[in-house]
C-alpha cells in the first residue's frame, strides 16, 4: 500500500484520475494533503470524494477549484469543522454534495463496533465501575456522564434527549 506522502510526490495519479476518493488517517503528513497545488493537476472532469477525514482536504482551496470549475465536482462525508456552520461557503455551490458523516459504517464493522461497546461495558461491570459516555450536548460542549447520571437526567428533563449524538467508543486502557 502507497503511503500518503506518496500521493504528494507522484502527480500522475490527479491528472489521470476521473475520481479521487480519499481513504487514509488523518496525521501530520496527510493534513491538507488535497490542497490547491493537486487540485490544480486534477482533470477539469474530476471528481474529488473525501470520507475519511475533513482536514486532509483545504477546503479554501477546494472551495476555489469548485467555484472556478477547476474539478466538475466533489462528495464529502467529512469537513474540517464538524457539523459545519450552516453557512459555510462550500454549500453554496450545486457541484458540491454532502453526506451526514455516515459514508463510513458498514455491515461488518456495524457488528464489530457493537462488540467493542459490550465489552468496554462489561470491562467495566466486572470492574465495579459505572458504564459511562462522551456526549456532545446541544451546544456542542463534551460531557461525560455515566449511567446513573443519564437515569437522573431522564426524570428531571422528561423524554428530552440528553444529548445530540455520541462519539465513538474507544478501547479501554
Amino acid at each position: 500500500m502507497r503511503s500518503a506522502s506518496a500521493l504528494r510526490c507522484s502527480p500522475s495519479c490527479l491528472k489521470t484520475a476521473d475520481i479521487v476518493t480519499l481513504h487514509v488517517p488523518l496525521d501530520l503528513s496527510t493534513h491538507n494533503l488535497i490542497g490547491e497545488r493537486e487540485l490544480a493537476m486534477m482533470k477539469p472532469t474530476a471528481i474529488l470524494i473525501n470520507t475519511c477525514r475533513g482536514p486532509v482536504v483545504d477546503e479554501k482551496a477546494l472551495y476555489a477549484a469548485l467555484r472556478d470549475e477547476k474539478i466538475l465536482g466533489a462528495g464529502l462525508d467529512v469537513m474540517v469543522e464538524e457539523p459545519p456552520k450552516p453557512d459555510h461557503e462550500l454549500f453554496t455551490l450545486k457541484n458540491a454534495i454532502f453526506s451526514p458523516h455516515g459514508a463510513g459504517p458498514t455491515w461488518d464493522n456495524h457488528w464489530k463496533r457493537w462488540r467493542n461497546a459490550l465489552r468496554q461495558f462489561r470491562a467495566r461491570w466486572r470492574a465495579a465501575r459505572s458504564a459511562f459516555w462522551i456526549v456532545r450536548n446541544c451546544d456542542n460542549k463534551r460531557e461525560r456522564f455515566n449511567a446513573e447520571d443519564a437515569r437522573a437526567r431522564r426524570g428531571r428533563e422528561g423524554s428530552e434527549p440528553i444529548a445530540s449524538f455520541a462519539e465513538p467508543l474507544r478501547p479501554l486502557r
